[in-house]
């Protein structure tokens, strides 16, 4: 019955729906009124001022729309107009309870959106495909949703950012805008986010990030922009950070941030302070895809303003750490709100550092805190509040046991459990607050700063400041001041001290004009920056935007002068550093060569008595230079040009008297004699004898009266004064020779009962072993810095190669388990495609696959494959052909074998039933054929007789 009403046809109908869907899906045109079908015993629907609709079912209504196809009952579609739509291209909506609401933006003319299932519900959507229940999404366009969510999960779903351009597959799974989500319970709320794995989920403002793999969490903050950060594995988190990347197992990333999370409000220019932010959010919102100049921009961006850390491994943690780096297993990083530990790479294993900047450590149970600019590589060092300090080597380590206890999540009181594990523990740590140390060797140590160890289980525990020892007097130098005195240099000294303090003042002043001229630089640029942005990006009027341009012009005048003030100031301070240093270096220089100023170099341990001999060492040329055992044999040579001891030097004889004496290589140095009886007559002729040589060595002077030989008598003085230096020719006593070849008191190796030349052949032997052990160290050292290089050049590169293998090997083996995951059905002509889903493990990766199968018939079969994971994509196809005679019944279905079968057990038994019924039959003949034999017998004997 067909009934006219309101311009519009209604038809009552029995038919079934899934008649009139293969109708309308098989080409059915209908005209531009809308068709609406009731079932008898349901409820009519209702379609008001809506053109070319079909509506299908009870209790649907459509209302001010175009080109809608509704199939199922009590959905609603309101506000779906079109005024540009192909006329083949409608709306659909199949199921029951969903609502469609409005559209924001004209679609396409061939664009259309598809819903099939229940109680979803879509405000303002444009285009896209829905496959699934409870969904809702406001700005739904150019996108894809397959699967379902709980009535529970939909009153929560996140429809703060629009659901543009985004793709999701699975159940309980969740996106935004530019996302790709895929698995069951994945979920990524970040714009332009990818979670691919099962309960993997991204949080808000978790933009640009990337999950691959289950169980992983990366977590945005809700006050700012935590972005571009990736997790690649099983249960890792990544938590308010920003450009942070984690590869492998129970890796945690937090609070791990830059500057990014200081962008709160994307419109405000005064707070967005780069137009590299700006572009990529522009880019975000065209769809343009990659581009070279795009990646330069993300890169810098991140770079500059991003926590930028990863963790390659397993079981790592960062915590407030920046532009720093992990590689290996059980590693911690970590700083603090107020001091987050920056520019750090830790590669090893259960390597710890806390509160530390610019430190590098490779090795296995290192621990830094509050460390600076150092460089460990070796195991179980032990550090804190030190920097600049060099290590290599591993220290001693014994085997321990630690206590640790496990919580059950039970719920259970007392559901603790405790567990010990073997450790490694130091038999030592370093000395606390050591900074500009050189350890180089196993269990080395350095006790004052800017100490050195060389060699197995070296210590340096000799300070700076310590005084030297002084030949020419015996001992020690009893103070500075001392040593200035010694080197003649007291006036020089003074006024360095004088002028050092004035200096350093001065230095300091500069240096803090300077450091308030370049915070003013970077304000001025910074205000020039933003008031660029405003005169390029603000849509403002001509009087406006030329006033723009004058701030603009002014500004970049400011940050100029800025600059330029900034350089003086930077110019003057160098200068000023220069001087106070200069002074500095003058004033050591004086004293450096009796009093170290900086700690010792150590190549044993006095404390355990380890020493070592210092071979192959070149003779030195400064003062502060080492000496050889050749240097010191030819020092006790020269010392030998001395004058010999002599008992009788001044002898009479015969009325002589005379004076020899002779130096150490037993050459004459002093000769001559003189006759009493000539010096008799000659005594009242002289009043003065003068030295052979013409000099006042030896003087005869007259006395006064005479003697008891009624002579003149005169005094004969010798000029004693002389010194053991060079070309001094005054004459020395037997004291002052004795006390010039001997010392004030025993030392290790030089002896006071012992002459000058048998010390310096005592130092000869000690100056040889130590030269040549000091040679030999040289050596050893140079030889271990190359094979260290070599070898850490060497791990490096091998680490990097190996973890690059395995990580492709885990991620092939893990493809291949997925697709070897994937079977076909059994043949069936009536389903001849097959479509199947394979999850495969391999070590730490994880990969998804799936697959398609089609059988034309049983004999052959067309396959492919693929499964994606790790970014090591596999794909496979192929083809089965059976090859034989085959059988007739190849090509049948299970169902129509149990038909023919069927059929012919009934014909068989048909076949039975007649055969029986032939043989009760031909028994009944039988016995008739006897009995007329019978009749026929009597017959004949009848006629016989």
């Amino acid at each position: 019955m067909k009934i006219k009403k309101n311009g519009r046809h209604v038809i009552k109908t029995s038919l079934s729906s899934a008649v009139l869907l293969s109708l309308l899906l098989g080409g059915q045109v209908f005209a531009a009124d809308p068709l609406v079908i009731n079932n008898d015993t349901g409820t009519a629907n209702t379609v008001s001022e809506s053109d070319n609709s079909t509506v299908i079912g009870d209790g649907n209504t459509v209302t001010n729309s175009k080109s809608q196809t509704v199939v199922g009952n009590n959905n609603k579609v309101t506000n779906r107009t079109h005024k540009d739509r192909d006329e083949n291209i409608t709306d659909l909506t199949i199921g029951n309870g969903n609502i469609i609401n409005r559209t924001t933006s004209w679609p396409k003319a061939w664009e259309s959106l598809t819903v099939i299932g229940n109680n979803n519900t879509f405000i303002a959507p444009t285009n896209g495909i829905v496959i699934g229940d409870n969904q809702t999404k406001s700005d739904f366009n150019d996108s894809i949703i397959i699967g379902s969510l709980t009535p529970e999960e939909k009153k929560t779903v996140y429809n703060a950012v629009r659901g543009l351009s985004m793709t999701v597959v699975g159940n309980y799974a969740q996106g935004v805008s530019g996302s790709t989500v895929v698995g069951n319970r994945a979920i990524s709320l970040g714009v332009y986010g990818t979670v691919t794995g099962f309960n993997s989920v991204s949080t808000q403002n978790a933009n640009w990030s990337t999950i691959y793999g289950v169980d992983n969490k990366i977590t945005g903050l809700d006050s700012g922009l935590t972005m571009e950060n990736g997790a690649f594995g099983t249960m890792n988190k990544v938590d308010i950070s920003s450009n942070s990347m984690v590869w492998g197992t129970g890796n945690w990333v937090t609070n791990s941030y830059g500057s990014m999370v200081d962008i709160e409000n994307i419109d405000s220019f005064d707070i967005v302070r780069d137009f590299r932010f700006l572009e990529f959010m522009e880019h975000g919102s065209t769809n343009d895809g990659y581009s070279d100049h795009m990646s330069e921009i993300f890169s810098d961006f991140a770079s500059l303003y991003g926590g930028s850390v990863s963790a390659m491994g397993n079981s790592n943690k960062l915590d407030y750490a920046r532009r720093s780096s992990i590689i290996g297993s059980d590693n911690i990083l970590k700083g603090t709100e107020n001091a987050v530990s920056d520019y750090n790479t830790i590669a090893g294993y259960k390597n710890t550092g806390t509160n530390v900047n610019h430190v590098s450590v490779m090795g296995t149970g290192n621990k830094l805190s509050d460390e600076t600019t150092d460089v460990v590589i070796g195991d179980y060092h032990t550090l804190s509040g030190g920097s600049n300090n060099i290590i290599l080597g591993a220290m001693e380590a014994r085997d321990g046991v630690t206590t640790q206890l496990f919580t059950l999540e039970t719920g259970i009181p007392g559901a603790s459990v405790p567990y010990a594990t073997k450790v490694k523990i130091p038999v030592k740590t370093h000395t606390e607050n050591i900074s500009n140390a050189v350890m180089i060797g196993y269990n080395t140590d350095v006790q004052h700063d800017g100490g050195v160890a060389l060699g197995s289980n070296a210590v340096a525990s000799v300070d700076k400041g310590v005084l030297g020892y002084n030949p020419t007097i015996g001992k020690v130098f009893e103070s500075e001041g001392a040593i200035v005195a010694f080197v003649g240099k007291e006036d020089w000294f003074a006024e360095l001290n004088s002028s050092i303090p004035d200096l350093e003042l001065a230095f300091s002043t500069v240096k803090t004009d300077y450091e308030g001229k370049f915070n003013d630089y970077l304000t001025k640029s910074e205000e020039y920056t933003q008031l660029v942005q405003y005169y390029h990006l603000a849509e403002a009027g001509p009087d406006e935007q030329a006033l723009y341009k004058q701030q603009m012009d002014a500004a970049k005048t400011a940050l100029d002068e800025a600059e330029t003030a900034m350089k003086t100031s930077e110019t003057v301070m160098n200068t000023a550093n220069t001087a106070y240093t200069s002074a500095v270096s003058e004033k050591n220089k004086i004293t450096s060569t009796w009093q170290s100023n900086a700690a010792a170099v150590s190549v044993g341990d006095s404390e355990a008595g380890i020493t070592r001999q210092i071979t192959n060492v070149a003779a030195g040329t400064n003062d502060t230079d080492a000496v050889n055992v050749a240097q010191l044999k030819a020092a006790v040579d020269a010392a030998g040009t001395g004058l010999q001891e002599s008992n009788n030097a001044l002898s009479y004889k015969d009325n002589k008297l005379s004076l020899a004496i002779k130096d150490s290589n037993g050459k004459d140095f002093i000769t001559g004699s003189v006759e009493i009886s000539d010096l008799a007559n000659s005594i009242n002729t002289r009043n003065s004898v003068a030295n052979f040589d013409g000099d006042n060595t030896i003087t005869i002077e007259k006395a006064e009266g005479v003697n008891e030989f009624n002579g003149v008598e005169y005094q004969l003085k010798v000029n004693t004064d002389g010194k053991v230096v060079a070309d001094n020719k005054g004459v020395v006593n037997g004291g002052t020779v004795y006390n010039e070849t001997r010392v004030a008191k025993d030392g290790t190796y030089v002896k006071q009962s012992k002459s000058a030349g048998e010390n310096l052949t005592a130092l000869d032997s000690q100056v040889a072993a130590n030269t040549t052990q000091i040679t030999q160290n040289s050596n050893n050292i140079t030889s271990i810095s190359n094979e260290v290089s070599n070898i850490t050049n060497n791990v490096t590169s091998l680490n990097s190669q190996v973890n690059k293998l395995d990580n492709r090997i885990n991620r092939v083996g893990a493809g291949a388990a997925a697709l070897a995951a994937l079977h076909p059905q059994d043949y069936d002509p009536t389903a001849k495609w097959d479509f199947a889903a394979g999850y495969g493990n391999y070590k730490s990766a994880n990969a998804v696959a799936i697959g398609a199968f089609y059988r034309p018939t049983n004999d052959l079969l067309f396959s492919v494959g693929t499964s994606m994971g790790g970014g090591e994509n596999m794909f496979n196809a192929g083809v089965s052909i059976k090859f034989g005679k085959g059988s007739e019944y190849s090509n049948y279905s299970k169902t129509d074998l149990v038909s023919v079968i069927s059929s012919q057990q009934a014909e068989i038994s048909a076949v039975k039933a007649d055969n029986e019924a032939s043989k009760a039959d031909n028994e009944a003949k039988t016995k008739r054929i006897e009995a007329l034999e019978k009749q026929m017998q009597e017959i004949l004997s009848q006629i016989n007789r």
